[in-house]
């Protein structure tokens, strides 16, 4: 399951290939991909918007689309790839983004864990609410480590995996 390291790397391919894109036309082949929404309700969130930006929220992908943000969890196996539209579509294509210029935003996921979801700006606010401080950000010290630490009881490889508490850290980090 990629973890906050492996997201980053991917926002960081994506930022600068995404930003001014515009997506003309969005095909969801399989719907359990998507959360919180109809394929046809997501597409038509999308369609016509344009990425004004992509970073990362914990290990999710975030796409600013101008007050409006697409969220994208890769869960173990997912793949959000720039094709080509003329390259040959992966077996496990979940959702393909027609964007111009001749190219695709393409998510496959073998193993169907994944989810795409939408957020207007409430929800963002909210849903960012909820979560716990970023490790690569200004807030993470090790002052804010030891303070927040100590006032828990549980297992150390369990507080680091709480979301709420410090996001972007899984199973494997947490064990190293």
């Amino acid at each position: 399951m990629p973890e906050l390291p492996e997201v980053e790397t991917i926002v960081r391919d994506l930022a600068r290939l995404l930003p001014g894109s515009k997506i003309r036309d969005v095909q969801v082949l399989r719907p359990d991909l998507i959360e919180g929404d109809t394929p046809e309700g997501f597409a038509a969130k999308l369609e016509g918007r344009k990425i004004r930006g992509v970073t990362r929220r914990a290990k999710n992908i975030v796409m600013d689309l101008g007050g409006d943000r697409l969220l994208v969890n890769l869960g173990m196996t997912g793949r959000l790839l720039v094709a080509r539209a003329e390259d040959e579509a992966p077996t496990h294509l979940g959702v393909r983004m027609t964007l111009d210029r001749g190219r695709e935003l393409r998510y496959h996921d073998v193993r169907r864990f994944g989810r795409l979801w939408t957020l207007a700006e409430d929800g963002w606010r909210a849903w960012d609410g909820e979560l716990g401080v970023e490790p690569l950000s200004d807030d993470f010290t090790a002052d804010w480590l030891r303070q927040a630490a100590a006032r828990s009881r549980v297992a150390v490889k369990t507080w680091l995996m709480d979301q709420a508490r410090v996001v972007g850290v899984g199973n494997i980090y947490a064990s190293e």
